[in-house]
């Protein structure tokens, strides 16, 4: 479950959709109205009383019912949307007192030796993720310094290479990876296990899912904010569980 602030946000932000999608209504009807009006003064007509086939002939008034039409299209899509933003304001506002019972849950029944146990849980893991983000930045750099090498490597000694020998030391980053025939280039990079794929596959291994997703953030703070927050989502979830299981063996 997502933190009582984090729901709080989203019910705000989700309210203040609905205010804008409302005003947004308020003047589609207001346009409404007047074009209805301009409409029956203009043609002696009631909108509601005419169809697109009985003013064929007649340009203006057909557009002008036309306009009227797509403008009630409109209304009806906006109160499509107000319902939408009803129904997930209902469903945050829900989410939101579970959250608080859960809260008071957690404060009121789970004993401070609990408490204290996660806690200092919850810091040794936001320094262990820390720190493994800061590996991984080597980890990553590591293998790109082996890949170039790599490429430099197979430049240097594959007949398929030759035109390019003299100059590999002088070759950028991008040249290396722009060799042509490609596959003899992909093939011995496989070999000492420097492909794309298997790459892929290391860091993935190294960095498991809480850091993979650290590295979308290249602002500090924001990275930080990321780890906080999903280190105490789960932090309470064990805390929930752990205090649930001890609350069935002592009913038990």
């Amino acid at each position: 479950m997502l933190s009582i602030e984090t729901i709080s946000q989203r019910l705000a932000d989700a309210k203040g959709k609905r205010e804008r999608l409302i005003s947004t209504l308020n003047r589609h009807i207001s346009a409404l109205e007047k074009k209805e009006r301009e409409f029956e003064k203009t043609y002696k007509l009631k909108p509601e009383l005419c169809s697109e086939e009985s003013l064929r002939g007649n340009d203006k008034a057909f557009w002008d019912y036309y306009s009227i039409k797509s403008k009630n299209s409109d209304i009806l899509s906006v109160n499509k949307r107000i319902q939408e933003a009803e129904e997930r304001i209902q469903a945050l506002q829900a989410e939101l007192r579970s959250a608080k019972a859960q809260q008071a849950f957690m404060e009121n029944q789970i004993p401070d030796v609990i408490k204290d146990f996660f806690m200092r849980w919850k810091e040794d893991s936001i320094s262990f993720f820390s720190n493994r983000y800061e590996q991984y930045q080597d980890f990553v750099q590591e293998f790109r310094t082996k890949e170039l090498a790599a490429r430099k490597e197979a430049v240097r000694t594959l007949p398929a290479y030759s035109q390019y020998a003299e100059r590999v030391d002088r070759m950028s980053d991008y040249d290396l990876h722009n060799v042509f025939p490609r596959k003899p280039m992909e093939d011995f990079l496989k070999s000492l296990n420097l492909d794309y794929r298997s790459i892929s596959e290391a860091k993935s291994s190294f960095a498991g899912p809480i850091v993979s997703a650290m590295c979308k953030y290249n602002d500090p703070e924001q990275r930080r904010v990321f780890l906080e927050r999903t280190i105490d989502h789960e932090m309470r979830s064990k805390m929930l569980d752990l205090a649930q299981r001890i609350g069935e063996k002592s009913a038990g």
